[in-house]
């Protein structure tokens, strides 16, 4: 099963077509072993980090890692983030499994009522999704509104698992024999089984967005639901597609081309492969506006990242493209092993003439200006584009290959 695709070990930079990424932060949690980043909220990131005390969570504001461990816990693993509210699952000494709920300043357990294990996985406002069993081997879904608990078993299931929630709709996955994906709007059930799928999972949920995987047989494929239809999420050379979230109609996720595990990007028309130098695999878990997190390895070591999403052209990611960007971009002019924040706006590892025509084409100082534009830097721009513009037009190439890589 998928479901415990969060532990899989996954690593990120940039590479691709489309919209890239202006850059990316490395979390690691400090005197962690290993650190994960499971999901993102506005200006918080949630993770988890092993270390030779232990496992547990974290929050990070982009300045302060915060621990986040119940009271009487001895392991702690938290999945989602809605707002100030945290919610994941944590071991006592007893190794009974609790669900909990963290508000940045108190725990709340989280037990079904008569079970002996509950997991909290999902949570949207008030609302926390999950999953309980009375020890029966029996698995149940639930909903939790703050005051009660609601069982969600999907008619005729042996099991049920509730994994996402947006609002009202909760989604997951449930077994009659076969095992089928669904979406729960509060009041009806509706099976999620993509054509040719054996085998399906819903992971996540924006809106009337879903997003899952499923098993024609022999490849796992993802898919996205609009309550309407389903659209196959197959970047391509995939051989297996894991999507894991959502975000209006931006999907993240992972895939296997045969060898290689590469993080991805969809915005509904574009595939943006995540693959840094010696990744050994790459997963994008969560987007949220404009932020993705994930996890990447390296050297056996599993790190967390944050990247945030920039218009093509803005190289120091602030959400302006002006001089500053067209100096970064002279300052790297045909060097090769560069990054978006060198100027390789489109990921072809070299800082060239394409470059320098995106640039140019997506020229945007903003309204107001902090700082005059500084001559040297649109003078080289405007020489760069020109050359490469004549260039274009006569069919060759410059004198000993400057300006055209």
């Amino acid at each position: 099963m998928l479901m415990h695709r969060w532990l899989a070990a996954v690593a990120v930079l940039l590479v691709g077509t489309g919209q890239l990424w202006a850059g990316f932060t490395i979390l690691d949690y400090p005197g962690a072993v290993h650190t994960w980043a499971v999901d993102v909220c506005g200006n918080t990131v949630l993770g988890i980090y092993i270390s030779n005390n232990g496992d547990h969570a974290f929050l990070y504001d982009g300045i302060t890692y915060s621990a986040i461990i119940p009271p009487g816990s001895n392991s702690t693993m938290a999945f989602a983030v809605s707002g100030n509210h945290v919610v994941g699952t944590y071991w006592a000494a007893d190794y009974v499994g609790h669900g909990f709920l963290y508000d940045g300043m108190t725990y709340t357990t989280l037990d079904f009522p008569g079970a002996l294990f509950t997991d909290a996985w999902g949570v949207s406002g008030n609302n926390v999704v999950g999953s309980y069993d009375y020890g029966d081997g029996v698995t149940h879904g639930y909903i939790y509104d703050g005051t009660t608990y609601t069982t969600l078993d999907f008619p005729g299931a042996t099991y049920t698992y509730a994994w996402g929630v947006s609002g009202n709709n909760v989604v997951g996955w449930y077994d009659d024999g076969a095992t089928h994906g669904f979406l729960f709007n509060g009041s009806t059930y509706t099976t999620l089984d993509p054509p040719g799928s054996v085998y399906t999972e819903a992971w996540d949920v924006s809106g009337n967005r879903v997003v899952g995987s499923y098993s024609d047989g022999s490849t796992y494929h993802g898919f996205l639901f609009d309550s309407a239809m389903y659209t196959a999420i197959d970047p391509p050379g995939s051989c297996d597609t894991a999507p894991g979230g959502v975000f209006g109609s931006t999907v993240v996720g992972k895939y296997n081309d045969g060898s290689v595990t590469h993080g991805f990007v969809f915005n509904g028309v574009t595939y943006t492969t995540i693959d840094p130098p010696g990744s050994t695999c790459t997963d994008a878990w969560s987007v949220f506006d404009n932020v993705v997190v994930g996890h990447y390895v390296e050297d056996d070591v599993t790190h967390g990242f944050l990247y945030a999403i920039s218009e093509p052209g803005d190289a120091d990611g602030n959400g302006v493209v002006d001089a500053a960007d067209a100096r970064r971009l002279a300052d790297h002019w045909l060097q090769t092993d560069v990054l978006w924040a060198d100027g390789d706006f489109n990921g072809d590892n070299v800082v060239n003439d394409l470059d320098a025509s995106i640039l140019a084409a997506n020229w945007n100082p903003g309204p107001e200006p902090t700082a005059a534009p500084e001559p040297g830097s649109l003078a080289i721009l405007l020489a760069l584009v020109a050359v490469c513009a004549a260039q274009r037009l006569t069919g060759g190439r410059a004198a000993e290959g400057k300006c055209c890589g």
